[in-house]
Parts: structure tokens; C-alpha cells; sequence
């Protein structure tokens, strides 16, 4: 078995022929109003770098998340790829409980676990106030079958989240600030990829900046070629594309680096 470390920023461009000049993804982002909450679309994402907002959903105390329909291509296990279950007991992860081979529930700290030691190439996570239960999982499963959210299928269900190819994140949330808070985690990630450092090195925005400039078109795109970084300060250009349109960057979410703050501008 072996497993990746990488940033999502980093990935998918093959080898470097810039000469040592950093070659990042750009940052995308939507925001829906649903009848359940919102619906976030996000990306490059790993599922590993929704776990600081992930936590705080609900109450933590109360909280339990139910792991369906994991596929995971970078653990083998004889020659082919490893169930769910396999996964969990090489690392020695025991989960809270257990649904059939590919429906179970684990702890935050548990959860935390295996995210960071897999690459995932597709699994959904919902996140329930109190205990799962056998019906729980039936009926939310049905849900997610028939192409709805996952927030139909329980009124416990407070998020759900979607991942395809370990890079694009899907949220659905019931209160919008949780959204808004994961695509602020996407930004430190992004700077923490311009500094090839950990993101625990640098501070998210806070959330009325990125409430604000998500909300103009409910939108927002970051292109590298309109980011500025120094040894100061790193200038992120921000565009709010109307459908598919993307113009250029018409605002600025500046990193501080000395004092881990953030600045906004409208160029």
C-alpha cells in the first residue's frame, strides 16, 4: 500500500519545464441556495483539507459522520484495490459502527485518520446529529440513488459532502456559513501552496470577506497568472464570472505574511 501527500494546487500538470517558476491550479468556487441550505462546488480540494471546517459542523459532542461508498485507488491489498474495512483495520482505525461492506461510522478523530492517509478517488460523507441507524443509512443511501441530496434523506443529516478524484469537492450544508468558511480553508490552502509550506502555517480570511465576494455572483475564480507574492505579502485577483464568463480579476484578497491578516481591495 502507498498513499500521496501532495497539494491540490500542485497536481495534474506533469513535469515542470518552467524553469523552477510554480505552476498551480486555479482556485474555483459556486454557491447555490437549495431547499435544504446551500450547495457549495469547490476545487482543487482533498477530502483531507475539509477537516478543520468539517469539525465544526454541529455539535461536536453530538456528531457522528457515516462514510458511504468509498473507492480508493492508491491502497492495494493483493493485487487489487482494498474494501473499505481492509483499509480501516491495516491502520488499525476501529469504526463506531459498521453497515454492510461500504456504509460505516467513525468519529471525528477516526474520520480525521483516514482521511489523511488516503487518496480517495470518490466516497461521500453526511454529517448527523446524534447516533446513525440502520434506517438512517437506508433511507439516505435512497436518496443519494435517486440523484438527491443527502440532506433529504434524515432531518438529523446537518452536511453532506461529495468528492471526485480526491480534487472537487461537492458541499451540501443546512446553515451557509459552513460553506462559506470551507471555500475560505480553499484560500489558505491556495497561499499555502504559493509558499510551498503546511497550511497550519498561515491564517484562512475571515468570513465576511469570502461571504462577500462569493456573494456577488455567487462565482468566484483565481487564476495564478493574477497573484502577486513577495517576501511581504501575497495580492490574490479574484473574478466573480457570470455563467460561464470569466473577466478579469476586479477585486484583491491580500495575505499579510508578517501578521497573518488579510486585506480587501476592488481594483
Amino acid at each position: 500500500m502507498k498513499r500521496t501527500t501532495d497539494n491540490a494546487f500542485h497536481r495534474h500538470h506533469g513535469p515542470d519545464t518552467s524553469g523552477g517558476a510554480l505552476r498551480l491550479n486555479p482556485l474555483r468556487a459556486a454557491i447555490r441556495s437549495h431547499h435544504f441550505g446551500v450547495a457549495l462546488k469547490l476545487s482543487p480540494m482533498r477530502v483531507r483539507d475539509i477537516i478543520p471546517v468539517w469539525r465544526q459542523i454541529g455539535s461536536p459532542a453530538n456528531s457522528s459522520n457515516l462514510l458511504l461508498n468509498l473507492d480508493q485507488h492508491d491502497w492495494n491489498w493483493r493485487g487489487r484495490r482494498a474494501h473499505l474495512l481492509e483499509i480501516l483495520n491495516a491502520q488499525n482505525i476501529t469504526p463506531d459502527e459498521t453497515f454492510g461492506s461500504s456504509a460505516l461510522v467513525l468519529n471525528d478523530v477516526s474520520l480525521g485518520e483516514l482521511l489523511h492517509r488516503a487518496s480517495t478517488d470518490s466516497c461521500s460523507i453526511v454529517r448527523m446529529e446524534g447516533p446513525v441507524e440502520a434506517l438512517d443509512v437506508e433511507y439516505i443511501s435512497k436518496s443519494l440513488n435517486e440523484g438527491r441530496s443527502a440532506l433529504d434523506g434524515d432531518l438529523r443529516a446537518t452536511a453532506a459532502i461529495n468528492i471526485r478524484n480526491d480534487r472537487r469537492i461537492g458541499l451540501h450544508t443546512r446553515e451557509q456559513v459552513y460553506a462559506v468558511k470551507l471555500a475560505g480553508e480553499n484560500f489558505r490552502q491556495y497561499v499555502a501552496a504559493l509558499r510551498r509550506e503546511p497550511a497550519s502555517h498561515f491564517a484562512a480570511p475571515p468570513v465576511w470577506m469570502v461571504e462577500y465576494v462569493i456573494g456577488l455572483t455567487g462565482q468566484i475564480k483565481v487564476r495564478p497568472i493574477e497573484t502577486d507574492a513577495n517576501e511581504e505579502s501575497i495580492d490574490i485577483g479574484v473574478s466573480t464570472p457570470v455563467n460561464r464568463t470569466t473577466g478579469p480579476a476586479r477585486y484583491a484578497m491580500i495575505y499579510d505574511l508578517p501578521s497573518h491578516s488579510w486585506h480587501f481591495d476592488e481594483e
